[in-house]
């Protein structure tokens, strides 16, 4: 049995008990010339973005769990034999002095389709018969697989006349079964369409902060635009109901914003920057490689991650990881995986119908 096979079969393991009895490519070049700001011809291309750190700005928080805050916690959750902690300590200050914005809503199947179809017809990825891939077939960008395996099933993508499309009525909804490489690709379209320089290189994952355009939160600004200052088990504050979130399945991206949705009178669930659904639903692929004991080394100024991943625990720390934050829909919500300091990881990759994103940018 392969290594990917083990840890697939596991973490199906690992989601059934979280469940409980609740509910690289070649870079084509673009033809535009970068410029500094979106193009305002873009439509509904582009997500709604907020600016978390303004340009001429920082920010300090703190970053992870507190022994205090873990034990408070602990009343709260229900933790299962995956369910380590130790990964969020030390708490540590962290400074932020690279302004950026980040999407007010995770990335949609319309959204998702609109763009990737544009790298399809770009050669950038290869639309098969059950997945998008690299040119080369060797890793898989978005699976389109429907399968009776939860963690594996493709709910909001099918193929329409040759062409990837948002399935009916889920346009709106998160897209899932994404693999980190699948973002990246996602994203150097995204700038490509709006006139602004890729930042990153396809060949070898790396990231040219020079370039203006869209790309994947570090690990630091998706937990700052996650709490703020805030030190509260959820974006929003330490009480979780179906009011805020629903278990078991997706909805459309920023249902819960305190209206009445289908009969049911919502609380908000955006954090303190107004961003939504930082909880649940997908879990949101970071830049950074995932280190189990990175926060005892972290650099207090704008920290990216180590240079190389582990694995989280109780997996081979020999594999490499990149980092999950947020939570997926099939966590129930007694589940601490849904707390908003919660790390979790996978190979880049991997993709499971929990894996889906939101874009930041750097501001000029």
């Amino acid at each position: 049995m392969t290594a990917a096979l083990m840890r697939t079969l596991h973490l199906t393991l690992v989601i059934l008990v979280m469940l409980g009895v609740g509910a690289c490519s070649t870079t084509v070049a673009s033809s535009l010339s970068p410029a500094t700001e979106p193009s305002p011809t873009m439509g509904d291309t582009v997500p709604e973005m907020v600016a978390i750190v303004e340009p001429g700005s920082t920010a300090a928080f703190l970053m992870g769990s507190t022994e205090e805050e873990l034990a408070d916690q602990a009343a709260r959750v229900r933790p299962d034999a995956d369910y380590d902690t130790d990964d969020e300590m030390p708490a540590h200050e962290v400074t932020l002095t690279v302004p950026y914005e980040i999407g007010r809503y995770e990335v949609t199947n319309e959204q998702f389709a609109s763009v990737m179809s544009r790298a399809i017809d770009q050669g950038q990825a290869v639309l098969g018969e059950d997945a998008v891939t690299d040119p080369t077939g060797s890793w898989v960008y978005v699976s389109l697989s429907r399968s009776s395996d939860r963690l594996l099933d493709q709910r909001g993508l099918v193929i329409v006349d040759g062409r990837i499309s948002a399935a009916p009525e889920m346009e709106d909804h998160p897209v899932n079964g994404v693999s980190w490489h699948g973002a990246l690709v996602y994203a150097n379209a995204l700038s490509e369409i709006a006139g602004l320089e890729p930042v990153y290189d396809l060949d070898d994952g790396s990231w040219n902060r020079d370039a203006n355009g869209y790309r994947l939160p570090t690990e630091a600004e998706w937990e700052y635009a996650a709490r703020g200052t805030e030190r509260w088990t959820y974006a929003w504050g330490d009480a979780l109901d179906q009011t805020v979130l629903k278990s078991g399945a997706t909805v459309p991206v920023g249902f819960f914003d305190g209206s009445e949705r289908d009969g049911l009178q919502t609380t908000g669930n955006a954090s303190p920057f107004g961003v939504y659904d930082m909880t649940g639903y997908v879990w949101e692929w970071c830049w950074d490689w995932y280190g189990e004991d990175y926060y005892a080394e972290f650099p207090s100024t704008d920290p990216a991650g180590p240079e190389i991943g582990d694995d989280r625990p109780p997996y081979d720390p020999d594999v490499p990881t990149r980092v999950w934050r947020g939570g997926g829909y099939l966590a129930s919500l007694q589940s601490g995986y849904l707390r908003v300091a919660k790390r979790w990881s996978a190979e880049p990759t991997d993709w499971y119908s929990e894996t889906g994103f939101r874009i930041a940018r750097t501001l000029p």
